[in-house]
């Protein structure tokens, strides 16, 4: 119907218009007019949701109707949160509100969606997000806290993993078994720039691990084909990642990494 608000065609509209079409909806769908039900906050073809939308179009690294949608899926009961919604199509499957907010490099977002139930382990793990040598992809290792560490922010990283609501842990692996480390792995290309990057985030990802779980031994985790980070290293040709000094010996302390998002068209 023509002039219909949504949650999803506000989902572009500048402040003033979020904050009156949000509260308008609002209105109808608590109680006020019973008879109005909502429209389904997603796409069908995509399962893309009008959260993920808000994502998509932060301005200066938010988006005002962004509270709003998260208070409504609260207060509506939704038994399928918008926060936790993924997409659904072969090529995004697994891509969640959490994965896009670390894309738009939005710390205050990614804290808003945690607080709110976001699950810091979901799996990107669509056609575009797994490694392919002859298509545009990029593997990160599917997970939110392997995502923060290949996009080099470690104030995510380091979020992701202290936070008091669902901490993420290192132990983690996606589909194939690969944990944070064996994703900077895989991102590693040999050249000076990017493997000073890589192996500041591996180190931090070490001392971080020393410090949250000084049990485990994360560069022993093998994935499924039976390779933990070093060997992994050492098999893909890394070999400037593969011949770094053995933690804790390492000085290196500043964390970071070159792969920058490049995503089409999410």
């Amino acid at each position: 119907m023509a002039g219909v608000l949504t949650p999803c065609s506000m989902a572009g509209l500048q402040p003033a218009g979020v904050l009156w079409g949000m509260g308008s909806l609002y209105r109808r769908v608590g109680g006020l007019s019973t008879a109005v039900t909502p429209p389904p906050p997603t796409e069908g073809s995509t399962g893309k949701t009008c959260l993920m939308k808000a994502m998509l179009n932060l301005r200066e690294g938010t988006n005002a109707c962004i509270e709003p949608l998260l208070q409504i899926d609260r207060d509506s009961g939704n038994p399928r949160p918008l926060v936790n919604a993924q997409c659904t199509d072969e090529y995004y499957q697994g891509h969640s509100a959490l994965h896009i907010a670390i894309e738009k490099r939005s710390l205050p977002c990614v804290k808003l969606l945690v607080e709110n139930g976001a699950d810091v382990h979901a799996r990107a793990c669509g056609q575009f997000f797994q490694k392919k040598s002859q298509e545009t992809c990029f593997y990160f290792g599917e997970m939110p806290l392997s995502l923060a560490a290949c996009t080099k922010q470690w104030d995510v990283v380091t979020y992701l993993l202290e936070n008091p609501h669902q901490p993420a842990s290192l132990q983690a692996a996606d589909s194939l078994g690969n944990t944070a480390l064996h994703a900077l792995v895989m991102i590693a290309d040999n050249s000076a720039e990017n493997t000073e990057l890589v192996t500041h985030m591996y180190d931090g990802l070490l001392q971080a691990g020393a410090r949250l779980c000084p049990t485990v031994q994360l560069e022993d985790i093998p994935n499924l084909q039976g390779l933990t980070p070093l060997k992994l290293a050492a098999k893909e040709g890394k070999i400037e990642v593969s011949g770094q000094p053995p933690f804790p010996g390492s000085s290196r302390t500043q964390p970071g990494i070159s792969a920058e998002r490049a995503w089409g068209g999410v």
